[in-house]
């Protein structure tokens, strides 16, 4: 089972980028909420083609992908069938992913969107 925390205790080691504190900045805001309890399994070929596509689609829907750019590139240079780790996470204002090596526990990526404020008055 993982928690908020233990998200945060696999971080702790990584750079202080302006990202990595957002990212713990969300994290650790108590209206923040792990989607699930553990992680989703999925292979660097599944997630590079998926983010890939949502990047690309950025164009059309105007959706700002904190992250996206880096996550894509450091998925390049991973063996295409290396499982990842994947955790979904919600807040007030923002949702994200943060991704994992499954092997290794080391973190690869994570994406930040910022929620509409319009939508989430509807």
């Amino acid at each position: 089972m993982t928690d908020r925390s233990s998200i945060l205790r696999r971080l702790e080691d990584e750079s202080n980028s302006p990202r990595l504190r957002r990212l713990r900045g969300l994290l650790e805001r108590d209206d923040t909420r792990l989607i699930a309890n553990l992680p989703s399994k999925v292979s660097v070929a599944e997630a590079l083609r998926l983010w890939t596509t949502r990047l690309k689609n950025t164009d059309v829907t105007g959706q700002r992908l904190d992250g996206a750019h880096s996550l894509v590139t450091r998925l390049k240079a991973l063996t295409p069938q290396r499982k990842l780790e994947q955790f979904a996470l919600v807040g007030r204002d923002a949702t994200g992913n943060v991704f994992f090596d499954g092997s290794t526990h080391h973190f690869v990526g994570a994406i930040i969107i910022e929620k509409d404020a319009r939508a989430s008055s509807l």
